[in-house]
């Protein structure tokens, strides 16, 4: 039997399960816009791969929820969704529907019979289920929503560049408000929304915020090691290969250790950092950040120099408020 979690773990769980298979599909896509001779192959690959996306995230959120049971029917419906034009929120509303109905279904039925009960749980109440749902998705939910979700995809493509900049700084924010937490989950699945809508504009940016808190502690932390304590200072080598691999958590027991000096300094640290990498139009076709975004960046050389100066400039903000705080602390004394 399932542990019964929280709806934003469920759906945190089901995000974290799909992560790989964004990673190959960016992969793929990255590698199939160059121009040489597997090009053709790789694009191709990263089409029919594209295909399977709403209905493989659809089918994890409901497997976060109530297991394997309520897999198939929600990736036949995600499949659905996704032609009726939901996109992302199409996976949503199956997957968290089919889940946590089937969920509810199987707490309600009650069969002695082994067999019978197997039968009733794994195929004839999920199939009821799905069909219900299926029919309120394609007469009630997919008409409005797809109106809804051409006219905002529409929006974002059309936005001014100043109108860009106040978005990605707002998701870079939250990427490092709570660094890996809800918030920062909050920021993914909007970056993702994005992503799979083509709006690499701003998933460009928006991903570059996943290395820059862990980076930024572990460069001050290597420069000057006085502001930490020794197990912080031990531990800034781990913190620097998260940080290369775009794990935001890196930067987790810095931020515990001391809140008022970290959380600042990488919240704006990392929207300016984003900012700058709206202004300067660097886009990406991978929702992938830090060292393996570099595949599907495009601008290597720009990619690079908007890391060096985010990282920079949170360093700078880590060290003012680190030594703020340490004179604050000196005085009260």
């Amino acid at each position: 039997m399932m542990e019964h979690k929280t709806l934003g773990s469920n759906i945190s769980s089901g995000f974290m399960k799909f992560i790989p298979f964004i990673i190959v599909y960016s992969v793929l896509l990255a590698l199939g816009s160059f121009d040489w001779g597997l090009s053709l192959f790789f694009s191709t690959s990263s089409e029919y791969f594209y295909y399977v996306l709403i209905p493989v995230l659809s089918g994890l959120l409901a497997f976060s929820i109530s297991g394997y049971k309520s897999v198939i029917f929600a990736v036949v419906l995600g499949a659905i969704s996704d032609y009726l034009g939901m996109g992302f929120l199409g996976a949503l509303f199956v997957g968290l529907s089919v889940g946590y109905l089937i969920r509810y279904m199987e707490s309600l039925i009650s069969i002695q019979h082994e067999r019978w009960s197997i039968v009733i749980k794994d195929v004839v109440s999920p199939l009821i289920i799905s069909v219900v749902i299926g029919v309120i998705l394609w007469f009630v939910v997919a008409p409005p929503v797809s109106i809804g979700l051409n006219a905002l995809t529409d929006l974002l493509l059309n936005l001014k560049q100043g109108s860009t900049i106040v978005l990605v700084m707002v998701l870079g924010a939250l990427t490092a408000a709570d660094l890996g937490g809800p918030l920062n989950k909050t920021s993914y699945a909007f970056s993702l929304g994005a992503f799979l809508e083509g709006l690499y504009h701003i998933t460009g940016p928006a991903v570059i915020a996943v290395s820059i808190p862990p980076l930024s502690v572990a460069m001050v932390a290597y420069i000057f090691p006085k502001l930490f304590t020794k197990k912080e200072v031990d531990q800034r080598r781990r913190t620097f290969i998260l940080g290369t691999i775009g794990l935001t958590e890196g930067a987790l027991p810095y931020a515990a250790q001391s809140p008022l000096s970290i959380m600042p300094a990488v919240i704006i640290g990392t929207a300016l950092t984003t900012g700058l990498a709206a202004y300067l139009n660097l886009s990406s076709t991978m929702l992938v950040g830090a060292l393996p975004g570099i595949v599907g960046t495009s601008n290597v050389l720009l990619f690079l120099l908007v890391h060096a100066i985010g990282i920079t400039i949170t360093a700078a903000l880590i060290v003012l408020f680190k030594t703020f705080r340490k004179k604050k602390v000196i005085n009260n004394d």
